[in-house]
């Protein structure tokens, strides 16, 4: 093509035809130019091409660390309601409602548990790597750095303390009071007679339980919320 081009120019040079000549050499820069044009429009469309293929697998990835948090969290509930339920069985049996019986030892030890809050950040660290900016949502994009940096970092860091504090509280407690225990499994008494009436333990429990009720319920109930709402977030945006 190139050589048809360079006989055509030399023709008519020939010809002394120097005004056609210069028209032709005109048109042949505009065709170069919209080829260059034509490639960097194409160049430009797989690029595009690549980013949405990219955003759209993170987005998916990111539902599926979502969609897990949301069952953890769940799960989490349910060994926090069951601490509960040990919870009013031991006060009733401090308040000399019940009598003392072995399964009591199990729910000694369930009044401590406390679930792991450690919600699936793998898809969102490598996003903050790629540049947060691949998700074009801006919306969407301010919601999920808001989950991960706002409402996860806080519940995380909270929980943490008030486990030392349970861990703190608790251990000194169980070391003075009990023969043998396991934190989450069970707890024996040196002596059940000294835990009737006793008002130091009584405060410790109830106190678990209302932050339980309280704080863990509404901040949990909270996180599957918002991880449901962006879930729908996403679920939009990958329909478009």
């Amino acid at each position: 093509m190139i050589k048809f081009f360079r006989k055509i120019r030399q023709q008519l040079l020939n010809e002394n035809k120097f005004s056609k000549y210069l028209i032709y050499a005109i048109g042949e820069i505009v065709l170069v130019v919209i080829g260059i044009l034509i490639a960097l429009q194409i160049n430009n469309w797989n690029e595009n091409r690549k980013k949405e293929e990219l955003e759209t697998s993170t987005l998916m990835e990111l539902k599926a660390n979502l969609n897990t948090d949301i069952k953890d969290f769940k799960a989490d509930m349910k060994v926090y309601n069951s601490a509960v339920n040990s919870i009013d069985i031991v006060i009733e049996f401090i308040d000399g409602n019940i009598p003392y019986h072995d399964s009591l030892n199990i729910h000694l030890g369930k009044i401590t548990v406390q679930g792991v809050f450690a919600p699936n950040k793998a898809t969102y660290e490598n996003l903050k790597i790629t540049g947060i900016k691949l998700i074009s949502n801006d919306s969407l994009r301010a919601a999920i750095s808001d989950l991960y940096e706002g409402r996860y970092y806080y519940v995380e860091k909270y929980l943490e303390a008030e486990y030392q504090f349970d861990h703190q509280k608790f251990g000194e407690f169980y070391l003075k009071e009990m023969k043998e225990y396991s934190f989450f499994k069970y707890a024996q008494p040196i002596d059940s007679s000294r835990l009737i009436n006793n008002q130091e333990f009584r405060n410790l429990i109830m106190q678990r339980k209302s932050k339980i009720q309280g704080w863990f319920k509404t901040q949990y109930e909270l996180n599957i919320k918002r991880a449901n709402e962006i879930i729908e977030m996403i679920n939009k945006e990958i329909e478009q």
